[in-house]
């Protein structure tokens, strides 16, 4: 009984750990890449631009930037100008909502890159976004 209990704690444990490494990761500013489509189970078509999407989203336009602070709060900044727009979001077991309006499940969240795609998306796609660095 004792082992159940102790192997019940690890597990607690690693998953509180996981979640702060996410948290952790994801903050900083994003800038969008490329949306990739799934079209057949083989075939993948990859766009550098989606404005002409039926699917497009303010997310997903080259010279937005997705800027995550560690007061759970991100800010939508327009590249090369001084507009920004705050709002808060949440992440939880890989799933990110941002202002309780858009949920985002995250495939793969590194130093350089962020992967997710939209949740209850009809259109099989990923959205990828490089980490970018403030030039001070």
């Amino acid at each position: 009984m004792r082992i159940s209990w102790l192997f019940l704690l690890c597990v607690i444990v690693q998953v509180v750990y996981e979640q702060t490494d996410m948290q952790q990761e994801i903050l900083g500013k994003w800038k969008f890449v490329k949306k990739t489509e799934t079209v057949h189970k083989q075939e993948t078509k990859s766009n550098d631009s989606i404005t002409d999407s039926p699917t497009s989203d303010i997310f997903f336009k080259k010279n937005i930037l997705l800027h995550f602070q560690d007061t759970q709060s991100m800010a939508f900044e327009i590249e090369n100008e001084s507009f920004s727009l705050l709002v808060s979001y949440t992440l939880k077991d890989s799933v990110l909502n941002i202002a309780d309006s858009y949920t985002f499940h995250i495939l793969k969240i590194d130093k350089a890159a962020l992967l997710f795609k939209v949740e209850n998306d009809s259109v099989h796609a990923s959205y990828t976004y490089k980490r970018i660095v403030d030039k001070e």
